[in-house]
């Protein structure tokens, strides 16, 4: 992970006044993200961007006292930072949520908690009030939508783990648009180190299968949040895992389509029902 810098120490390296750093910071010359109390930080690679661009010989070696970055095991209020959340997700701005992620990790939140524990509690928390007619469906459209373009630039910042070799193919059904959670897989295991074919919603049952031949991955997952015609929906799911099977993949499956159908274990490997299910399995499976 990057180090982490403060405006006075950005502007001890610069040979600047601090005020300056933060001009720059506030009018987009210098990235920086804000902390939940509202302190600018400031990433090293950012710094030397800057520097590079803007042509400012830096002052210090880059390397000596960057502030620690507390990546320790912590206990959070889950509570007060998903209603923290829910307030952004409707007034502030994707970049502004992504920057609230980044400073939640360098908290010590682990990426697994932010999903498992923060995002996917207040995305409810949306439901929930679209549903009670406190919001109106365009606000909870744009919500997920600040999300989902906040978790991509988040994942960005991160330093992945090293390439693990390994391969998964990620798709929804036919008929399914709910985009979040296949993404919400898709960004955590190439987190991990995996190589991700991200096929994206609404994917046709033949278009699952020719991308699994196609790709040979290890692993396949599917996310399915409605399952309208519960009897086509199994016949499909037992061909992607047919699929899977004669390919040498492991088939995986989550979403809330699934707590209702029974029969469904039979033609899986795994129900993953968070990314903390997701995260056991790899870990069972491939010892990543």
């Amino acid at each position: 992970m990057d180090k982490i810098f403060s405006s006075k120490q950005v502007a001890g390296l610069l040979g600047v006044n601090e005020s300056s750093v933060k001009r720059w910071a506030d009018n987009g010359m210098l990235s920086c993200y804000k902390t939940p109390g509202g302190h600018r930080k400031f990433r090293e690679n950012d710094i030397l961007q800057f520097s590079n661009k803007y042509s400012y010989e830096l002052k210090k070696n880059i390397t000596l006292n960057p502030e620690p970055v507390n990546m320790q095991k912590k206990s959070f209020d889950f509570e007060k930072i998903k209603k923290l959340l829910l307030m952004k997700l409707l007034k502030s701005t994707d970049d502004e949520i992504m920057n609230y992620f980044y400073s939640l990790h360098i908290s010590g939140l682990s990426v697994t908690d932010l999903y498992d524990n923060v995002i996917s509690g207040a995305m409810k928390k949306i439901g929930d009030k679209w549903k009670r007619k406190e919001i109106s469906i365009e606000d909870e459209h744009i919500s997920t939508s600040k999300i989902i373009k906040a978790l991509i630039k988040f994942h960005g910042k991160l330093e992945p783990n090293i390439k693990n070799g390994l391969t998964a193919f990620c798709g929804c059904p036919e008929k399914e648009y709910h985009e979040l959670p296949l993404l919400s897989v898709n960004n955590f295991l190439q987190y991990k180190g995996w190589n991700t074919i991200y096929a994206g919603v609404n994917l046709p049952v033949k278009s699952f299968i020719s991308g699994i031949k196609l790709y040979k991955p290890d692993l396949v997952c599917l996310s399915a949040t409605i399952a309208e015609d519960k009897e086509r929906f199994l016949i499909d799911i037992k061909k992607i895992y047919n699929a899977a099977k004669n390919s040498g993949a492991y088939f995986v499956i989550g979403g809330s389509a699934v707590k209702s159908l029974s029969d469904i274990k039979g033609y899986c490997d795994s129900i993953i029902l968070s990314i903390s299910d997701l995260h056991k399995f790899i870990k069972d499976k491939f010892s990543v």
